[in-house]
């Protein structure tokens, strides 16, 4: 059975994440896994004492938090009357480490994640945890700041350069179009500053549909002043379900100089993103 995780931290986000990923597996049979992450305290810089001088006395206080956190799962889960498989789980350590264990043991087949709205200013300085995600995780990330409540959607709209064709991305894109969506779309945003005609399109269209195997889709060029705009524009006037997108996941300098348009609209969209790692899809 293949499991779709859940992090949470009792927000109303991650409650958000929870309820959609909830409607998600009962089209896929899959079960749910909620995770609450607890990150041991730090110490501030220059200290030189440990938090706690007795270990004992340490153990025993995150054994307290964890079943803290337990029963607000417990609590929660019981609020929501559900149908299906869940799983809730409080685990201790980094968070990302304790995700990445997770989703090596869980055969975790994505992880939806509730998520705010940032500004583009708040998102250079704020990092989400789902943001994050996108840039680590092995699996497909699904951010969402509004519940998805009725499946199958219309629309999932895949954008894409042509140019990065990867077989491990195609395969999950196929899944979540027969599963989430009724109608697929790929979408290439032509700009000025990269302008192609539409003979290189179509030529680049052509080499896609060979590589990529993809079946029962639309194709649609669609021209504006960049490709983080296109993207907005487009599924604004379409009024799309879910996008979605393959990431580079650059990290250090690389990120900071280039950026990341799938982190971008992680935390502009109000739209749910779909994000594809092709860092771990070679």
């Amino acid at each position: 059975m293949k499991t779709i995780l859940v992090p949470t931290d009792f927000s109303e986000s991650a409650h958000i994440g929870l309820k959609t990923a909830i409607q998600m597996a009962r089209h896929t049979q899959a079960k749910v896994l909620v995770l609450h992450v607890l990150e041991p305290p730090v110490l501030s810089k220059g200290a030189k004492e440990t938090v706690f001088t007795d270990q004992d006395l340490e153990e025993k206080y995150m054994r307290y938090l964890r079943d803290i956190a337990d029963l607000k799962l417990k609590g929660e889960l019981e609020k929501l009357h559900c149908d299906i498989k869940i799983e809730h789980e409080a685990a201790l350590g980094n968070l990302f480490e304790v995700l990445q264990t997770y989703l090596a043991r869980e055969n975790v087949a994505f992880v939806v994640s509730g998520t705010r709205e940032l500004t583009s200013w708040q998102g250079k300085w704020a990092e989400s945890n789902t943001e994050k995600l996108v840039r680590y995780a092995p699996c497909p990330i699904l951010a969402v700041k509004q519940e998805i409540k009725d499946l199958p959607l219309a629309k999932i709209v895949f954008a894409t350069n042509l140019k990065d064709i990867d077989q491990r991305v195609m395969q999950q894109l196929s899944y979540f179009h027969e599963v989430f969506a009724t109608d697929l779309r790929i979408l290439h945003i032509n700009t000025a500053s990269d302008f192609l005609t539409q003979r290189e399109i179509m030529g680049l269209k052509d080499e896609f549909e060979k590589k990529g195997q993809l079946k029962n889709y639309t194709f649609v060029s669609y021209p504006d002043e960049n490709v983080e705009e296109g993207i907005m524009h487009y599924m604004e006037d379409e009024k799309c379900g879910i996008l979605a997108l393959a990431t580079r996941q650059r990290t250090g300098v690389a990120r900071w100089l280039s950026g990341s348009i799938a982190e971008n609209l992680v935390n502009r969209a109000n739209f749910p993103v779909l994000t594809f790692g092709l860092k771990h899809g070679k």
